[in-house]
């Protein structure tokens, strides 16, 4: 369901509500209208002007109205103003998405207006891989779940700690991870490694998903794009930024993101962290 399939049910949901559930969801509506106008508008601009040109305060007005629509819509669903159907928890569950989905897209261009301005720093620490490993698990083992994927992992016995900048880190494995799970079909398998290689250890996410065909490992990695032959990839809503960061954060680490993949055999993005 897209949004304006969203928005028509929702309207009709809106005229035959109660009064005050009839006020909520025109609420709801507004801000969702808004949404699609600002993040339309948002589009247009990055077509025309590179990154470098946002200063992350613009996006201050579209991130309140997000986290209204965010807030409104866990509302709703959660029965704050009654039951909801199956119809009505599809909607809202869609809207909740793409507001998420925008959410991230703000933050992701924050940190990508930083890079650009060079202003964004690596503060290295000496840490666990394995407590890498578990933090990026338990930040997706319910989704996974939810898709009855079944997620391994496996370390070095002992593995060595490893060094830098623990959260830009995190936020590397666990967008790995989080592609793997939404792309890969329900009942698959995830593997989550930590291999130690001489002076630095391979993190690393396999899956047998939807993999990646050889045209398409040339273009990972460019601000925007997106796999959109793959019904899969269309049904989550995305940026086509992660990637991009990713590679940009590691660059700052001297390191780089390594990837392969076979159609419809799965695909394994991996990067090293030198020993700490």
């Amino acid at each position: 369901m897209q949004v304006d399939q969203a928005l028509r049910a929702l309207a009709q949901l809106k005229e035959a509500a109660p009064p005050t559930t009839s006020a909520r969801l025109g609420d709801v509506m507004k801000l969702v209208r808004q949404l699609q106008a600002e993040n339309a508008a948002l589009v247009q601009q990055l077509a025309t002007y590179p990154l470098a040109d946002f200063v992350p305060q613009a996006f201050d007005m579209m991130r309140v109205s997000m986290e209204l629509v965010t807030t409104q819509s866990e509302g709703l669903r959660a029965g704050k103003l009654g039951r909801v159907t199956t119809e009505q928890a599809d909607c809202l569950k869609l809207i909740h998405e793409h507001s998420t989905s925008a959410q991230t897209l703000l933050q992701t261009l924050d940190v990508i207006a930083l890079l650009h301005m060079d202003a964004l720093r690596v503060e290295p620490l000496v840490f666990s891989g394995l407590d890498l490993l578990a933090a990026a698990w338990q930040q997706h083992f319910e989704d996974a779940e939810l898709r009855e994927h079944v997620i391994t992992v496996y370390a070095d016995d002992p593995l060595p700690q490893v060094k830098g900048d623990y959260r830009q880190i995190l936020t590397i494995l666990s967008d790995l991870l989080d592609n793997a799970v939404r792309y890969t079909p329900f009942g698959g398998t995830i593997r989550i490694t930590a291999e130690t290689l001489g002076t630095h250890v391979l993190f690393s996410v396999a899956d047998n998903g939807i993999g990646l065909t050889p045209e398409e490992m040339v273009l990972m990695g460019q601000p925007f794009w997106r796999s959109l032959r793959q019904p899969l990839v269309r049904q989550h809503p995305g940026t086509g930024l992660r990637i991009y960061l990713a590679q940009k954060l590691l660059e700052l680490h001297q390191s780089e993101l390594l990837f392969s993949g076979e159609p419809g055999m799965g695909s394994t993005f991996s990067f090293a962290l030198p020993l700490g």
